[in-house]
């Protein structure tokens, strides 16, 4: 095995501790890792991840946004944070994404989307089931949150860039 693979092992080994400290019993390895197959998006987690508390969490089943009704899919939590995160309206979005994992009532943790509220306190914004646990970064407003859909997706290089202009 390449050192380069033997990274990405631990990286992965190291993710599984993390998740599985917090609780559950095991990790989605069925329907992937989605963009945390990326080495580089799964070292930026482990760096900048965070628990997020479920207290106060708000359940959305369609955008709040009075002048763009839409139904958000129950099973497609990426693409309804993108959703939430590009309306604008009449200026800059009120909503941030966080991209991680989530802990289901089953206790396996998938790969997951919620969002935050730009301002006040960051409750949870779920908007397909809740979960008990939730582990993730906020992706910074100079990603284009359009690469949490696809996978493998440029996420990993944004990320990168970014870190590399960091002080």
């Amino acid at each position: 095995m390449s050192q380069e693979g033997e990274q990405d092992l631990d990286c992965g080994l190291i993710l599984k501790q993390v998740l599985l400290k917090i609780g559950g019993s095991g990790i989605d390895d069925e329907a992937g890792w989605a963009n945390f197959r990326d080495p580089r998006v799964l070292d930026y987690l482990l760096k900048h991840g965070r628990e997020f508390p479920t207290q106060q969490m708000e359940c959305l089943r369609q955008t709040p946004f009075p002048d763009w009704r839409k139904e958000l899919n129950p099973v497609q939590c990426h693409d309804n944070c993108v959703d939430l995160r590009c309306y604008a309206g009449s200026g800059r979005s009120e909503y941030r994404i966080v991209h991680g994992w989530a802990l289901s009532a089953n206790g396996i943790w998938y790969c997951h989307s919620w969002c935050i509220q730009r301002t006040g306190p960051e409750n949870i914004i779920e908007t397909t089931i809740p979960r008990i646990a939730y582990f993730g970064f906020v992706v910074p407003d100079d990603v284009d949150p359009r690469a949490i859909l696809f996978v493998l997706s440029t996420l990993g290089d944004l990320l990168q860039y970014r870190q590399n202009l960091a002080p």
